[in-house]
């Protein structure tokens, strides 16, 4: 029959030893717990990041087609584009797109022009603005009046505000505004029958590189044309990289914990005591448990602590911290619904990586106790 751990003399020995010794082991316990979130945030960050970057682009175009010239972007004509788009095998769905960035009333936003007949959906109750009306971003107005907002670009219109974008939206539509095609053209400065650029998806998303220089032919002015899967590999390497750079901080931070675990073991109160329970006849063998027992009365619920606050600090819907601390958000941050979906294997990274070293470092102070001679020990002691 399986003991219970208040049932095991050695599990109620540690326990004491540990009480014995509260703000020496409370030091230690926060310093692992500290460890593990910190391990654990990054990582968490660092997978759900990525997690949201390929679920936002999986609703992008395959393919964007921009007008260039010797000045940089230029206006393309929609409907010529879009029937040369049509017009090369492997196309689906080319739609000329209207947006740009422009001056909002705190600062630059990107201003969207839509349509009734637009495919992109919108949130449930809400519906496309008509002429003069808008919907706005999070961020474009923190309070919720006034009902007029006003654009500057190439003209300035003043546009009321027919409905809100969701909060839980942020990553996406933080800084936008939706306005009617006739609204966004006059604002960024388009004639009648231009467009921003054109957006098209591919039969094969496999092909979409191959299909490159073809489809760039197929324009009669010249084009630049960006891929999805090179945005993503783009985003890919820069969570990765700062992600790293985060990661690099604990490599030191992993040894010295260590230390501390077997200092705390080793101090000379300590030995004094592990040599008085050998004089008692406690053998190397019960020593080496009793360190067993109390580090992993110490460390599971130091790591279980660690892993719970990183849990709660991410997914806690509507964080901001991260975007204040990590991206460089100085005015109100986007707030951010992160996905647990994939917390599991980054969480039992971080348990595993400040686990290890903790718990060898705990065997190895263990082991140490074996060596003492309580003769000697104690005849220090008297001198």
């Amino acid at each position: 029959m399986m003991r219970l751990p208040w049932q095991m003399p050695m599990a109620v020995w540690a326990v004491r030893d540990l009480m014995r010794h509260g703000a020496l082991h409370l030091l230690l316990f926060s310093a692992l717990a500290s460890l593990v979130a910190l391990m654990a945030i990054v990582l968490l960050l660092h997978q759900t990041l990525i997690t949201a970057t390929e679920r936002l682009l999986a609703q992008a175009p395959a393919m964007v087609v921009r007008r260039v010239n010797a000045g940089g972007w230029t206006p393309l004509p929609a409907a010529t584009a879009t029937a040369q788009a049509d017009a090369v095998a492997g196309v689906l769905n080319p739609r000329a797109r209207i947006w740009g960035v422009v001056q909002g009333p705190q600062g630059p936003i990107t201003l969207i022009g839509a349509a009734v007949n637009t495919k992109t959906r919108l949130p449930d109750g809400m519906r496309y603005p008509r002429p003069g009306e808008c919907l706005v971003g999070p961020g474009v107005m923190r309070a919720r009046g006034p009902d007029q907002i006003s654009l500057r670009g190439a003209a300035i219109r003043s546009l009321t505000v027919a409905g809100r974008l969701p909060e839980d939206s942020s990553m996406a539509v933080y800084d936008v505004v939706v306005a009617h095609r006739d609204d966004a053209r006059e604002v960024l400065g388009l004639a009648a029958g231009q467009a921003s650029d054109l957006a098209l998806d591919v039969f094969h998303a496999d092909e979409a590189d191959a299909l490159k220089p073809i489809l760039a032919s197929a324009f009669d002015f010249p084009v630049q044309i960006s891929l999805r899967e090179t945005q993503l590999k783009r985003h890919h390497n820069f969570i990765a990289l700062r992600g790293g750079t985060a990661c690099l901080a604990f490599i030191p931070a992993l040894p010295a914990m260590a230390a501390l675990v077997v200092a705390t073991g080793l101090l000379g109160r300590r030995r004094r005591e592990f040599a008085l329970l050998k004089a008692l006849g406690w053998t190397g063998g019960d020593l080496l448990r009793l360190n067993l027992y109390k580090g992993a009365i110490v460390g599971a619920p130091a790591i279980a602590t660690g892993m719970a606050l990183a849990y709660g600090l991410m997914f806690t819907p509507g964080i901001t911290w991260a975007a204040r601390l990590l991206f460089g958000w100085h005015q109100a941050p986007p707030a951010l619904y992160l996905s647990a979906l994939a917390a599991g294997p980054p969480l039992a990274l971080s348990a595993l990586l400040a686990g290890l070293p903790y718990s060898a470092a705990v065997f190895w102070a263990g082991l140490r106790t074996l060596s003492l001679d309580a003769a000697h020990v104690v005849e220090e002691n008297r001198e």
